[in-house]
């Protein structure tokens, strides 16, 4: 029964970043289009800050067509941001890349289209942190997030 409940965890939140970074409509990356703050903030480049994101970032055969995200930041700074990618890399490659990064996985489910998700959950300071890894047919997509609590 757990199982099924961090399975509908994973789906929502990937569904939510999902929608997120469709709403928002922007390409995430190091350099800044706005010094404005307590607005949403689009950031471009080929791939994203690592230092930005607050969280390590699978960089290996990226498509660099797939990046999206978005970012906000408050009064009091960064409150916000999320990255969406794919990869050409198969899921396990990506899994084991994560495991030596992020450590274990806080879960791991099998998908109704067959596929596997795994995901990463860790609570720094403030801020929460997810990643979540999807196996794909054509390789794996990664969702990054770091959001203030």
């Amino acid at each position: 029964m757990q199982g099924k409940r961090m399975l509908m965890l994973g789906l929502f939140v990937v569904v939510l970043l999902c929608c997120l970074c469709v709403y928002a409509g922007c390409s995430i990356g190091g350099d800044e289009t706005s010094d404005e703050p307590e607005e949403d903030t689009t950031i471009k480049c080929e791939f994203p800050n690592e230092d930005l994101v607050g969280i390590p970032l699978y960089k290996n055969n990226v498509d660099a067509s797939s990046i999206k995200g978005t970012m906000d930041r408050g009064s009091e700074g960064l409150e916000y941001v999320s990255v969406d990618y794919t990869t050409s890399d198969d899921f396990a490659t990506v899994v084991s890349w994560c495991e030596k990064e992020l450590g274990a996985p806080a879960e791991t489910s099998t998908l109704p289209d067959g596929n596997s998700e795994a995901l990463w959950r860790e609570m720094e300071g403030e801020f929460v942190k997810i990643t979540i890894v999807t196996q794909t047919k054509d390789g794996t997509a990664i969702s990054v997030m770091r959001d203030k609590v």
